[in-house]
């Protein structure tokens, strides 16, 4: 199969390789939307240090994506042919952070497009429990962005944002402004910090 790969700061290239075979509990997915992530735009022009230039990272990126599963390991318990969403994540569910509400930084997570070859291809090889089955083929391209809009809930969720309050919107790919004939009410700018140890809180 023909895949995408990082060959270096500012280069892409595209490479043949094997198609990905399910093992037990895997799937194949044939990937149909994948979004560029800033994440992956960073690193492809060199901005800050490299996980995926100094070669921790393999160089197939591409983790918000739909597909169809292609192929189905023993005890995936999907279909073939099914349209899904996949996270990318694919947590332990047993360290400390998975066990404390912060799967997103397990240490030994699957890491679809980081630690494992991403959607920047064909074919893309998940555990099946990563992929959530579609109603049907006409959401594939909307729900390519859930995992950017999980991103976007998480930050509302943790700011406490209600109703009526303003909010200051900020992103290097997004703007939104809400028209208005009155003045807008000042509402103070909200953070928090988890308790556990530091670390960093996603792929982002």
């Amino acid at each position: 199969m023909k895949t995408v790969a990082f060959a270096g700061i500012g280069k892409m290239e595209v490479r043949e390789v094997p198609d990905p075979t399910p093992e037990s509990g895997q799937i194949v997915v044939k990937v149909e939307y994948c979004g560029i992530c800033g994440s992956d735009l960073h690193e492809y022009h060199g901005e800050g240090p490299s996980m995926r230039a100094s070669g921790v990272f393999q160089p197939v990126m591409g983790h918000e994506f739909t597909g169809t599963i292609a192929a189905v390991g023993d005890g995936a318990g999907l279909r073939e042919g099914d349209p899904v969403v996949v996270h990318p994540g694919g947590s332990c569910g047993a360290c400390f952070y998975c066990t404390n509400g912060l799967s997103n930084v397990c240490a030994t997570q699957w890491g679809t497009g980081y630690m494992h070859p991403g959607a920047y291809a064909e074919y893309c090889l998940v555990k099946a429990e990563m992929a959530l089955p579609l109603p049907d083929a006409s959401a594939l391209e909307k729900a390519a962005l859930s995992e950017p809009l999980g991103v976007a809930l998480r930050a509302i969720n943790r700011g406490g944002v209600q109703p009526g309050e303003t909010v200051f919107i900020a992103a290097e790919a997004l703007s939104a402004c809400s028209p208005s004939s009155r003045q807008p009410e000042r509402t103070p700018a909200r953070s928090s910090s988890p308790s556990p140890p530091n670390h960093a809180e996603s792929w982002h």
